[in-house]
């Protein structure tokens, strides 16, 4: 599967956030894309692996926290269709709210670490139902709601060539660089510890032979790698 993992810059340091650029016999899909902020290095990284805002045809969103979903409006007004959960849609549509939280959240860093998420045209929104598979770049991809970090948390899957590919969120945390560790991201007010252990439990049951963190990247590259990787996920949730 020709997954590319561009580092996007966040919060000035390296690989402490990627999108995930899947390259499909119709063009070009787009797992997270950064803050508003991080848009200048996402286009750096799309151009450096051929590709160009205007290439990617959809974007897949795991959740609309703004180190995942901020540049979005800018991919928008490029062309891009945006998938997200039914929660997080309205947020898009209209994110004054959600950039008001955020700014009160992250105070003097947020201008320079995130910035304001564009609006993203409702007829550029594809809102992406619990199962549902969507076609993009000629790829088939299945949304599975994994609330616990967030209720409007999606977990995709790629299924493609007998491989099975998890883009995760933060479902599986933040696997710290250079280590082994991984921190489990509990923003109020929407943690939820048993609906994530049982989404964990879900993404288990799928049998994923790829796990893409977007704090940690590639972690597992065979089904009993990416096993034990949740395993290890969801006994930390559980300490």
């Amino acid at each position: 599967m020709n997954v590319h993992a561009i580092d996007v810059g966040y919060m000035e340091l390296p690989q402490a956030a990627l999108a995930f650029l899947v390259r499909g016999e119709r063009g070009d899909a787009l797992v997270e894309c950064g803050t508003a902020a991080t848009w200048r290095t996402l286009r750096a990284g799309l151009a450096a692996a051929s590709s160009s805002p205007e290439r990617v045809h959809d974007l897949l969103l795991t959740h609309i926290h703004l180190d995942h979903a901020g540049a979005s409006g800018h991919l928008a007004a490029a062309g891009a269709r945006v998938h997200v959960h039914p929660f997080g849609a309205p947020h898009l549509a209209d994110p004054a709210k959600l950039i008001a939280s955020s700014r009160r959240v992250h105070g003097e860093a947020y201008d320079r670490f995130y910035g304001d998420l564009l609006p993203v045209p409702e007829n550029r929104i594809a809102v992406a139902q619990d199962g549902a598979r969507i076609e993009a770049a000629g790829l088939a991809f299945r949304a599975l709601h994994t609330p616990g970090h967030a209720r409007h948390h999606i977990t995709w899957l790629l299924e493609h060539d007998g491989e099975r590919h998890a883009f995760m969120g933060d479902l599986a945390g933040i696997l710290v660089p250079h280590s082994r560790f991984i921190a489990m991201p509990t923003p109020p007010p929407e943690f939820d510890p048993a609906a994530w252990q049982a989404s964990l439990q879900r993404v288990i049951d799928a049998s994923p032979t790829h796990l893409w963190l977007t704090h940690g990247g590639l972690v597992a590259g065979d089904a009993a790698a990416a096993r034990a990787f949740l395993e290890r996920a969801t006994d930390r949730l559980l300490q």
